[in-house]
């Protein structure tokens, strides 16, 4: 299997069976995955500690950030960031993985999709659609910690 390919496990039931035959794929929003740390960005508190670690002269840039308009515009982007989807996969090497097996494809009685990804930016990122693809590197939030 390529590098241009995604796996996706799932349990069979009326949610796969309807993506299979309208050909659609969910994008979760961030609060319905199942990992509650995935995708939990918090601008406020990512500034606070930006400011915190600033020189004086970031401070006072930093600081701008905090007037009215700004803030304003700071809430907005939070309450965007919630309507964006996530479509979690793996790479090939999660096919033999037990772990991904029993975990995401109701303990072995499920399946595993595989998705082929187009090597063309301009076959697969559509406006307002698709954003892009980003391996996950687990670690501490170096936002916000």
């Amino acid at each position: 299997m390529k590098n241009n390919h995604i796996l996706k496990f799932r349990k069979i039931d009326k949610f796969l069976i309807d993506s299979l035959v309208h050909s659609h794929i969910y994008f979760a929003p961030p609060d319905k995955l199942n990992d509650p740390f995935d995708c939990r960005i918090d601008i406020e508190k990512s500034l606070t500690k930006a400011i915190s670690q600033s020189s004086d002269l970031g401070i006072k840039i930093l600081g701008l950030f905090k007037h009215k308009e700004i803030q304003e515009l700071i809430n907005q982007a939070q309450k965007e960031i919630i309507m964006y989807g996530i479509f979690s996969g793996s790479h090939s090497p999660a096919l033999n993985s037990s772990l991904m097996w029993s975990h995401y494809a109701d303990s072995h009685r499920g399946v595993c999709l595989i998705y082929a990804i187009p090597t063309e930016p301009e076959e697969f990122y559509k406006p307002n659609q698709i954003l892009g693809i980003q391996n996950v590197k687990y670690g501490i939030n170096i936002l916000t910690e």
